[in-house]
């Protein structure tokens, strides 16, 4: 959104005064808008730790853009939103607890999306393979681990 306004440059009370320029100015927000997909790791810990916004909230734009494009995209096999919403909630409640993002990890509130090769306990593992669909994994990767333990919301 953009406000117009009248540049005060110009005398407007001389007769043959220069019609002032119109400029363009944003206003700002109130609350700032959050898109995740336009943030960097170091904006999101800024940002979680200055209260600006939670991880739920990360996690809940991120969910609502993948819904948004990826009929069109057709990039995410599966979505595990519950779960999701559930560890941003209890990230978002270890810092109301007083804990700094810092100290959950470095990817604190972070949404981060696996692909459909990286083994999940939950959910199936089906590699977009027809043969695989069913195929539930007994264990989480190491590399889907480490995300979590820096405090990903994987």
């Amino acid at each position: 959104m953009f406000v117009l306004t009248a540049s005060r440059e110009a005398d407007l009370s001389a007769p043959n005064a220069a019609t002032p320029f119109p400029t363009l100015r944003t206003p700002e927000p109130y609350p700032p808008p959050v898109h995740p997909e336009s943030m960097t790791i170091p904006s999101i810990a800024r940002a979680l730790a200055a209260g600006e916004t939670s991880a739920e909230t990360l996690v809940r734009e991120a969910l609502a853009r993948i819904r948004a494009s990826d009929d069109t995209i057709h990039a995410f096999l599966a979505l595990h939103e519950d779960r999701a919403l559930e560890r941003a909630q209890a990230i978002d409640a270890q810092i109301a607890a007083g804990k700094s993002p810092e100290t959950i990890g470095p990817l604190a509130g972070v949404p981060v999306a696996l692909k459909d090769n990286i083994c999940l306990a939950h959910g199936s593992t089906s590699c977009a393979s027809k043969y695989l669909a069913e195929f539930e994994s007994p264990y989480t990767a190491t590399a889907a681990e480490r995300l979590e333990n820096a405090g990903a919301v994987v």
